[in-house]
């Protein structure tokens, strides 16, 4: 998809990107998947611009925002037909809120990832760093994810510590994430981690609501 990106703007694809109007959508075809893919833009104070790519699974009522998952779902060449289910385009103000929703909770979720305490062990902010890329990843659940990163924002004790350092090892020759991730909960559970959790709330120059999100355009996916 890059690669294809890459190309539409070195061939002055730019300036016609540039002139679209927001809230631009089509849709297309895509065997055994049904559902809508978003794409909104926020400007926070003292921030860069963010990006926000979601898909609303309509199969299941999940939303995804793993990139790589959605850019194969949504690629397509010049010459693909356009294909807008009436069904799912009647209701795509309803599956934008419950997007809007995702987009604003999982924020501050990682906003306030960023802000807890850093009063920790070295190796323990080296996992939340590592957890943090993994938020996204299709192998392990988020919830988990951002469970595994609280538990490792506060005091352990000596022996959780070099548990953590023969996991981390461990993880380094295999790349296992799952496993990994396992690891690190069981040596939360059974030693009795502090269940210390971040800050609920952000810095007020990095919050963004629901009227800072700009909807750039949205595909409907057809099965």
């Amino acid at each position: 998809l890059a690669q294809q990106l890459r190309q539409l703007l070195d061939a002055g694809g730019r300036e016609m990107l540039d002139s679209l109007p927001d809230g631009i959508h089509s849709g297309l075809l895509r065997p055994q998947a049904r559902g809508v893919f978003f794409y909104f833009q926020a400007s926070p104070k003292g921030s860069d611009k963010l990006h926000f790519w979601r898909y609303l699974d309509l199969q299941d009522g999940k939303v995804i925002d793993n990139r790589y998952i959605i850019a194969n779902l949504i690629a397509c060449y010049r010459d693909c037909p356009r294909v807008v289910e009436p069904q799912i385009f009647d209701s795509i103000f309803n599956h934008q809120e419950t997007v809007i929703e995702d987009i604003l909770r999982s924020y501050r979720e990682q906003e306030a990832i960023k802000l807890a305490p850093r009063t920790v062990e070295p190796i323990q902010q080296t996992l939340a760093t590592l957890f943090q890329n993994y938020i996204n990843h299709p192998d392990v659940e988020r919830p988990r994810v951002i469970a595994a990163i609280k538990s490792l924002s506060g005091p352990m004790l000596a022996i959780q510590v070099k548990d953590l350092r023969n996991t981390f090892k461990r993880f380094q020759a295999d790349r296992d994430i799952t496993r990994f991730l396992e690891d690190v909960e069981r040596i939360s559970s059974d030693t009795g981690a502090s269940d210390q959790s971040p800050p609920s709330s952000v810095a007020p120059s990095k919050m963004i609501e629901r009227d800072d999100l700009r909807l750039i355009c949205f595909d409907v996916i057809s099965g």
